[in-house]
């Protein structure tokens, strides 16, 4: 049994932790259905006096079932033993047998149960049974003598009493009558009826009634029939009314009615106001006799008030009868056989239905369960046992009853021992159990894991009870805290914990006790509340005096409230019933009642009950009563109901009477159905005046009548030879699901109108139709799609068809989404508690329940949280539950939170209540360090320098961090050397670390509440004692020793680079020289220019890329400065100017897209897809350049004096800094416009623009600074591919205006806005030097004035050796910056 046992053993303990109703409903599968259900009950017995009686009862039975035995229980609910008993006995089927019932032995009578014992399993009692004794008959209702003429209607009634019913006889004369089938009938009650009366009818009339108990004749009645005839018109007058009746689903009931005038009445029957239809073929209802109605196999919805109305031309009357139907109980579902461990909750199920709704009660083993703190009826149906004991296994019962009946069904409930565990590697018991949070109704508990479990932890069960309590429950969850709820105030309870995993279920903590806290001493709920009307005015309430409640009560408040509407009343009183009066009539109105103690404190309130005052007749007659003459021979009534505040009951008929005007007798009376608004008088004098008023009815009467209307016959009836002419003016007025269309009638009023046809659909007309009367002059078409395009018709008709219609076409509007109020309040109160780093208790108050705070009614709560409360679209949370409060246990250390909670009820719920927030406590980092860097420090190859990032969830304030090394990963944990870093820094530095050794380098962080993990192994290896070290994965890091190896290499390449390019120079050159002697023309011209700027060059990450530059019609191209030569300190010495010399290659064909005509600013100058993205490049800085400053000093060197460099220097090392001048300006602009490049390191060409600088030559240019952030500039700069080389410009003045781009050896330095007074913008190379080891030498320019160079226009090809010269000039600068990046000696 181990291998299989050990297989299920996990299976099981995940049942073990699922609620007990799971296990309840999947254990059922395994229940024997039958085994506990009667095949024999006791059946309701009617005995003769003197007479025997027999009560059976039988279990179905069952093969595997045990040993049963059977037991009665008697009137007064004692056990019979029948010792001594002489007129009953058990048979040995165990029936119970009654030898004899005779007269007076009123103990015998009553009610009997039987109860079936079961060994083992428990007691099945079966439904109760009433003995009692044969009476009657009674005859209750006595025929009446009656004189009616020949050819009326004769009815006898016969009302007989008796047990079992009787059977009827009508005698005549003493004889039995022999009933003539066409005239005559016996309705089911047994009164007579007979139709058009003969005069040999005559006679006296009596009925026999006969029954096991004898019989019994009635009075005798006789009929006399009157041979003159009588010409006084009378009204009817009932000599049979329905009455209330009360009748079982499925069985037949006949509602009499008979009545007598002159002339003889015509009858309606109407349900609720409207007429019932005989015709329909699956109609129930049947017309028999005179006048009575019979429905057959009645059904729930037949159920309502029924109005027999007799009417002639002199008047009409009403009877009313109300019609109850009865449904006895059946269940939807029934209790099932259960199985479940000692401590556990279950609950039973019961669902069951009828009408009137049946009362369950619960029995176990035959007994009825009284409520208590561990059994309570939830919902009213189901039975909840709270922490299961073996005494509570046995047989319940869920009985069912109501007036028409009562069921009963039964299930046995298993409790099983809790098995011991079957392994020993089960946990130990849990850490620190403790109450960290207490309410009045609800205790939260947290706790540690076990210190030792085999395998991971899959839930807890949390054991608790009363202090002093055998009867121990569990609860159950899968992490370290629980929040008990539903306990009693001011109460101690013991609680253990025990841990779960797959070997099974680990030791049980030690107990603790925690004590709920005090609560409001409040009376408990009234019980049985009855409300019912006593008057068209006044209602009557009753109820008990609460069963429970920790507070006597010392009064009550009566609460009732009209209909919807929220203004409520209440009165005080001491008693148990009150009758509340002034009431409006046929009104509905809730009423509840809630009980106080003397402390004026309320418990909680019964539910509301709804009840209606009685009607009364009518208060006003109809509204808007119209005539208007249809023909010759006949007017049309209209009308609409009295108002409703008036009706005082159920409108079920209107009463017409109409007369020809002038007579003041005669009036004619004709009656409508409650439902109808239109009613055709006919049969009326040609062109005539009548006069006519109305009365609505009720079943309680007629009320007032209105005014006398008149309207005149016509004088000629109108021409139906053809059909109608189109109706005029329609008009067609929309709403979201509805139209209302109105029209007028045709032109030609000599033409028959009968009807009007209404048609209407969607885009076409006349899908739907609808007909209504000649007379009417509107419609309402309801049920239409919101927001579409109907198409509308109307025609008119008569008997020869239909006229030509009108159309119109409408669109009905948006659905409006009404905003509806919630009816319930939003929970108050509402506090978060936090009880650790993952969970929080949320509780609150509910203000629609008692004081108690008991949730009683179903209704749950929705609790919604975040942490993204600040966020634009935050994402939420939601928690359910039943109870007041809820532990929340999957947030986020040291995170605030925002709460909030809504009550929902059914389909109503309330707004969310104010919301609070709370922060969650701290937690050890979750995360490690990321990022973990070496370096060496310089000057020392044994220090070394450790940078890293902090935790990506450090779940709160980092205090430090513990950084473990070693040079031997084999070596355990402990062996690791380790450092701590006791701040919130992200830098610190090891000493003493071995040169040329590989170390491992772990850290983590730590928090006042622990330390998070270790990062991943980070590998370095220190250099060899010459400098050289390796990290990470193998890259390499910068050493100064290794520079001179570095140069080697690089330049060796540089120098073969070199070589090539002198070639191709060589090459170019002998090319330049032969086109010489055929362009004399370009020659000269290019020797007016000596002074052509040599090509822009300058490397960038390993890209080549020619920037063309140009100078047109008078303006002097601009260049962007090297970033090389920016780190010098600022001169108060204005520099000698470079002489710069530039060159173009070949610049025939081409065009710069960025210079345009007339010196426009460089915005100007974009093309139109620049000037769309002018929005992403950074804004142009304006430079303020004096013109003083570009003055040029003769007696500029070349070579600064201290210039650390090894290389030689040329005199062609030109700067590239640039300020486009306009020739023919007086003075230098006072603004510069400066973009940016993106070709630099860290900033960019610029581009000065001055459309008002004095004329001086391109080569002179003024240093422009730009930001040192990379630009778009060079997106529209688009020159020379192959033009990449450029020599160094000079350091920037430190009132430039912008900080400059340098090298990324070198400081940046701080930058101004604009230049001081009279300081230039360019430095000497010597100021240079001395201030920084990093500045290249300027070169100075040394001409004159009139050597200055004018306006150029595009360059042609230069063939000149100077040319060649400056190209390979530039060539060399590039070594030399090459050189300068690697250089020992380039300290920066």
């Amino acid at each position: 049994m181990r291998p299989l046992e050990s297989l299920l053993r996990p299976s099981l303990l995940l049942l073990a932790v699922l609620p007990a109703t799971y296990c309840s409903s999947t254990s059922a599968a395994r229940s024997s259905a039958g085994s506990l259900e009667f095949s024999k009950e006791p059946q309701d017995t009617v005995v003769p006096p003197g007479a025997p009686a027999w009560l059976h009862c039988e279990l179905k039975p069952s093969a595997s079932e045990p040993t049963s035995f059977i037991t009665w229980r008697g009137p007064d609910g004692s056990v019979l033993n029948f010792i001594g008993d002489s007129l009953r006995r058990q048979l040995g089927n165990g029936t119970l047998f009654f030898s004899s019932v005779p007269i007076g032995m009123s103990t015998l009578l009553g009610t009997y149960q039987c109860l079936v014992h079961i060994d083992g399993v428990g007691t099945v009692a079966s439904r109760k049974a009433n003995l009692s004794l044969a009476f009657g008959p009674h005859v209750k209702r006595q025929p009446k003598s009656q004189t009616i003429q020949n050819g009326q209607i004769a009815h006898f009634e016969c009302g007989v009493e008796a047990s079992p019913p009787a059977s009827i006889v009508w005698l005549r004369n003493d004889h039995v009558l022999a009933l003539d089938e066409t005239r005559m009938m016996q309705l089911p009650s047994g009164s007579l009826d007979i139709n058009d009366v003969e005069f040999w009818d005559a006679g006296i009339y009596r009925c026999n009634a006969t029954s096991p108990n004898g019989h019994a004749l009635s009075e005798k009645a006789t009929l006399t029939i009157r041979q003159e005839q009588q010409t006084r018109l009378t009204p009817p007058t009932f000599v049979a009314k329905p009455e209330d009746t009360v009748a079982i689903e499925g069985s037949n009931v006949t509602l009499g009615c008979a009545a007598v005038s002159n002339p003889s009445p015509s009858f309606i029957w109407l349900k609720d106001g409207v007429s019932i239809d005989f015709k329909d073929l699956d109609s129930r209802y049947i017309k028999i006799g005179t006048a009575s109605l019979q429905i057959s196999k009645v059904q729930v919805r037949d159920a309502g008030a029924y109005q027999c109305r007799a009417e002639n031309k002199e008047d009409s009357l009403d009877a009313t009868a109300n019609l109850k139907v009865q449904v006895p109980p059946r269940f939807k579902k029934k209790p099932l056989d259960s199985f479940a461990e000692e401590k556990e909750d279950i609950e039973l199920s019961c669902e069951v239905e009828g009408h009137p709704e049946p009362r369950v009660v619960w029995l176990k083993n035959g007994e009825e369960i009284k409520q208590n703190e561990y059994m309570q009826v939830l919902n009213g149906n189901n039975l909840r046992i709270l922490g299961l004991m073996s005494l509570d296994a046995g047989v319940f019962q869920c009985v069912a009853s109501n007036p028409a009946g009562e069921i009963q069904a039964a299930a046995r409930l298993n409790v099983l021992k809790p098995g011991d565990s079957v392994y020993n590697d089960v946990p130990t018991e849990p850490q620190e159990v403790m109450a960290p949070f207490t309410n009045a109704r609800f205790i939260t508990l947290k706790w540690k894991e076990p210190e030792y479990s085999s395998s991971p932890v899959l839930a807890y069960s949390v054991f608790y009870k009363l202090k002093d309590s055998d009867r121990e429950r569990v609860a159950n969850t899968s992490r370290p805290d629980i929040s008990i709820s539903g306990l009693m105030p001011s109460r101690t309870y013991v609680f253990r914990v025990a841990a779960i995993n797959s070997q099974g279920t680990g030791k049980l903590s030690d107990s603790i006790e925690a004590s709920t806290l005090a609560e409001a001493h409040v009376p408990g709920v009234p019980k049985n509340l009855k409300v019912y009307a006593t008057s068209s005015t006044s209602i009557a309430a009753e109820w008990r005096q609460p069963d429970n409640g920790e507070a006597p009560v010392s009064y009550y408040k009566l609460f009732y409230m009209l209909g919807d509407s929220s203004m409520e009343h209440h009165v005080v009183t001491m008693n148990t019933s009150f009758e509340v009066r002034d009431l409006k009539k046929y009104s509905e109105y809730s009423v509840w009642v809630v009980a106080f103690s003397k402390n004026h404190e309320p418990g909680a309130s019964t539910e509301q009950v709804v009840a209606r005052t009685l009607g009364d007749i009518p208060e006003e007659p109809p509204s808007n009563v119209t005539l208007e003459a249809a023909s010759s021979t006949s007017i049309v009534v209209r009308w609409e109901p009295p108002p409703e505040h008036t009706q005082n009951g159920l409108i079920n008929g209107y009463k017409i009477r109409f007369r020809r005007k002038g007579r003041s007798k005669g009036a004619e009376t004709v009656s409508a159905a409650g439902n109808r608004r239109m009613y055709s008088i006919d049969g009326l004098d040609r062109d005539a005046e009548y006069q006519v008023r109305m009365f609505a009815l009720n079943a309680n009467g007629t009320g007032p009548p209105t005014d006398w209307l008149s309207a005149s016959t016509l004088d000629n009836d109108l021409d139906e030879s053809r059909v109608p002419d189109p109706p005029t003016n329609l008009k067609v007025r929309p709403a979201a699901d509805s139209v209302h269309v109105t029209w007028t009638p045709t032109l030609g009023r000599n033409v028959m109108v009968r009807g009007y046809t209404i048609g209407w659909g969607i885009g076409i007309p006349d899908v739907f139709t609808h007909v209504v009367e000649g007379k009417q002059r509107y419609y309402h078409i309801k049920n239409l799609q919101p927001n579409s395009e109907y198409v509308i018709s109307v025609r008119a008709y008569n008997n020869m068809g239909d006229g030509q219609p009108v159309y119109d076409s409408v669109r009905t509007r948006e659905e409006e989404l009404l905003d509806v109020a919630p009816v319930l309040l939003p929970p108050i109160g509402l506090e978060a508690v936090v009880t650790s780093a993952q969970s929080a208790v949320v509780y609150w108050t509910d203000s629609g329940l008692p004081k108690n705070q008991e949730v009683f009614d179903g209704r749950h709560y929705v609790v919604r949280y975040t942490s993204l409360h600040h966020a634009p679209n935050p994402r939420y949370k939601y928690v359910n539950t039943s109870q007041l409060n809820v532990i929340i246990g999957d947030l986020k250390p040291n995170t605030e939170y925002e709460f909030t909670v809504k009550v929902v009820k059914g389909h109503r719920e309330s707004h969310y209540s104010m919301m609070v927030y709370n922060t969650t406590l701290e937690a050890a980092p979750s995360s490690a360090p990321r990022d973990l860097t070496v370096v060496s420090s310089e000057g020392s190859i044994t220090d070394f320098n450790l940078n890293w990032q902090p935790p990506k969830t450090p779940n709160g304030q980092t205090t430090g961090y513990h950084i473990a090394y070693t040079d031997d990963q084999r070596k355990s944990e402990k062996e690791w050397a380790t450092h701590d870093v006791d701040e919130d820094r992200m830098t610190t530095s090891i000493k003493g670390l071995k040169p040329d050794t590989t170390y491992y380098f772990r850290i983590q962080a730590r928090n006042k509440i622990g330390h998070g993990p270790f990062s991943s192994v980070t590998t370095f290896k220190t250099p060899h004692s010459s400098g050289s070290y390796s990290h990470g994965s193998g890259n390499s890091a910068g050493n100064e020793n290794e520079f001179p190896e570095i140069n080697i290499f690089l330049l060796a390449g540089v120098l073969t680079l070199v070589g090539i390019l002198l070639v191709s120079a060589f090459l170019i050159f002998v090319c330049c020289k032969k086109q010489q002697d055929d362009t004399t023309e370009r020659n000269k011209a290019v020797q007016k220019k000596p002074n052509i700027k040599p090509p822009d060059l300058w490397i960038h990450h390993d890209t080549m890329e020619l920037k063309a530059l140009e100078q047109k019609n008078g303006q002097s191209s601009s260049s962007s400065q090297d970033p090389l030569d920016q780190d010098s300190p600022p001169s108060s010495e204005p520099p000698q100017l470079a002489r710069v010399n530039t060159s173009s290659i070949d610049k025939r064909t081409y065009v710069p897209s960025y210079l345009s005509q007339g010196g426009s600013s460089t915005s100007s100058r974009l093309s139109d897809d620049d000037r769309s993205s002018t929005v992403r490049r950074s804004k142009p800085v304006s430079v303020h350049v004096d013109a003083s400053l570009l003055h040029m000093d003769p007696g500029a060197t070349l070579v600064s004096s201290n210039d650390p460099r090894p290389y030689p220097r040329t005199q062609y090392t030109v700067s590239r800094a640039h300020v486009t001048l306009d020739p023919g300006t007086s003075t230098v602009a006072s603004s510069t416009t400066i973009s940016e490049n993106p070709y630099s390191l860290q900033g960019g060409y610029d581009t000065v623009d001055r459309p008002h600088a004095h004329a001086i030559p391109a080569s002179y240019n003024v240093l422009a600074a730009t930001s040192g952030d990379s630009g778009t500039l060079g997106k529209r700069m688009q020159g020379h591919p192959l033009k990449s080389f450029s020599v160094p410009a000079p350091p920037p003045q430190a009132g430039t205006g912008i900080r400059q781009s340098g090298s990324p050896f070198k400081n940046k330095l701080p930058a101004t806005n604009q230049l001081p007074s009279g300081m230039s913008s360019l430095k000497r190379g010597s100021e240079a030097g001395r201030a920084s080891t990093c500045t290249t030498p300027l070169l100075t320019p040394s001409w004159g004035e009139n050597e200055m160079p004018t306006e150029s226009t595009m360059l042609q090809p230069s063939l000149s050796t100077e040319e060649l010269n400056q190209e390979m000039a530039n060539l060399e600068g590039l070594m030399k910056d090459l050189n300068a990046i690697t250089a020992k000696e380039f300290e920066c």
